[in-house]
């Protein structure tokens, strides 16, 4: 995990590079849900991503390990991601786009926890530059609700 650079904290001042999430809420990446070719649907950038860039915050309701299993039972499982040490996001009544990015092994983003005036967030992280019309991609473990994987470049 890693902690964002506050005026109280940070004595490098303007330049600093650990403030990613202060420039991500000033300026947002734009993105669009659309069908993914034998995925269902996917999130797809509108406009040119760099490498480094947050482009969306993993959104949704913190819930405990006893929510989580009871809603892999259902559908509702495939929007909940979990991150630390039993900390899990679900997605599926509220969030946004990022929970529409699909799975890939040869990925062009990764999930990047981080502490931000004390509160935890998830940021789907470009590791690559994206074009725009891109398909937002990570791996993100083994496939706990679908019978096979559907990004047909692993062996599960």
């Amino acid at each position: 995990m890693r902690i964002e650079c506050s005026d109280l904290t940070c004595r490098v001042g303007p330049g600093c590079g650990d403030c990613p999430w202060a420039a991500y809420t000033s300026a947002q990446v734009n993105l669009t849900v659309a069908v993914s070719k034998g995925k269902g649907c996917g999130a797809f950038t509108l406009e040119r991503i760099k490498k480094g860039d947050i482009v969306r915050e993993y959104a949704g309701a913190i819930i405990s390990s006893k929510a989580k299993k009871k809603r892999y039972k259902s559908t509702l499982g495939k929007y909940v991601m979990t991150y630390g040490n039993r900390k899990f996001i679900d997605a599926s009544r509220y969030g946004n786009a990022s929970r529409f990015v699909n799975r890939s092994y040869v990925s062009n983003c990764e999930a990047d926890e981080w502490t931000v005036s004390g509160a935890f967030r998830i940021g789907v992280v470009a590791i690559k530059d994206i074009g725009r019309g891109g398909e937002i991609t990570f791996a993100y473990g083994g496939c706990y609700t679908l019978p096979n994987c559907l990004c047909r470049k692993c062996t599960d």
